[in-house]
């Protein structure tokens, strides 16, 4: 499936945070979740569990792509984009502010 996700030219991205339950207590952990394929309702969905959210997780799931990356603004993102290997389409939002 992650052959099929690379090979198209739209991929979205991200990485949660989650609690795993470790000895006596919780760890943070992290699922990445990477979403493509042909077409214009990408078919693919892969869950990625890792330990940490390094960024060389970044460079392992995404090796080799080349077109068009859509995710937040991670700095595992940006560091890749500044090197060309894809177009990055980070996200804008900002959170909204208590009342």
């Amino acid at each position: 499936m992650i052959k099929q996700i690379l090979s198209g030219g739209n991929i979205f991205i991200d990485e949660t945070p989650i609690k795993m339950q470790y000895k006596e207590k919780c760890k943070q952990t992290y699922m990445w979740v990477i979403v493509g394929g042909q077409g214009a309702d990408p078919p693919y969905r892969i869950y990625d569990f890792r330990e940490s959210c390094s960024h060389c997780h970044v460079k392992d799931i995404l090796s080799g792509y080349r077109q068009v990356l859509h995710s937040d603004k991670y700095g595992g993102y940006k560091q890749l984009a500044q090197s060309k290997q894809f177009i990055w389409c980070p996200c804008w939002s900002v959170p909204q502010q208590a009342a």
